[in-house]
């Protein structure tokens, strides 16, 4: 009786992050950070326009400690232009990143976030109430900034609109640069 559709997950994300390390907490350096981004997707689905979000988060950040990479928790707020009403959204938010060497150029990943929204411009009934989003990947060095992961990626979120909560699994694969610049 029940249908099923499949569809491109693909997604967009360009993001800037600075910190400022103010001070020490045990190994880990602590301290202010901003976040600005911008979210979009290749191909939109056939029911639904195509997402485009700018995204601005400050709060406070852990990094370098003993077990993990970083951990944050932040005040999010997003400008979304996806419908044709532009609608702003607010969340509070909780994530981090956490790493393990395998070998030289291999290395186990995992990063994840909770956000939970708290303020919207105007209802939407596809606006999430929240979302949780884990995912864990293979990073393999390829050459010089350029890498290649194997990840799983797991995401559950609530609409507004909607009784009940959504999940998804997705496997793939992801293309990486990185580049640190010493300013």
């Amino acid at each position: 009786g029940e249908k099923t559709k499949t569809e491109n997950a693909d997604k967009i994300l360009i993001s800037t992050d600075y910190t400022e390390k103010l001070w020490k907490w045990d190994e880990a350096d602590v301290g202010p950070f901003a976040n600005l981004g911008y979210q979009t997707e290749f191909t939109k689905s056939d029911d639904a326009p195509l997402t485009k979000v700018f995204r601005g988060k400050a709060g406070f950040k852990a990094l370098n400690g003993t077990y993990f990479d970083d951990m944050y928790i932040a005040l999010v707020q997003d400008w979304d232009l996806t419908y044709d009403e532009d609608i702003q959204k607010t969340a509070g938010e909780f994530g981090g990143h956490w790493a393990y060497n395998l070998r030289d150029g291999v290395d186990f990943k995992l990063e994840g976030y909770y956000r939970r929204y708290f303020a919207y411009s105007q209802y939407e009934a596809t606006d999430f109430e929240y979302e949780l989003n884990l995912t864990g990947r293979m990073d393999v060095a390829l050459k010089n900034c350029f890498s290649m992961s194997p990840f799983v990626q797991y995401f559950r979120a609530k609409a507004r609109g909607a009784d009940k909560d959504g999940d998804n699994l997705l496997i793939g694969i992801s293309v990486g640069y990185t580049n640190i610049f010493d300013l």
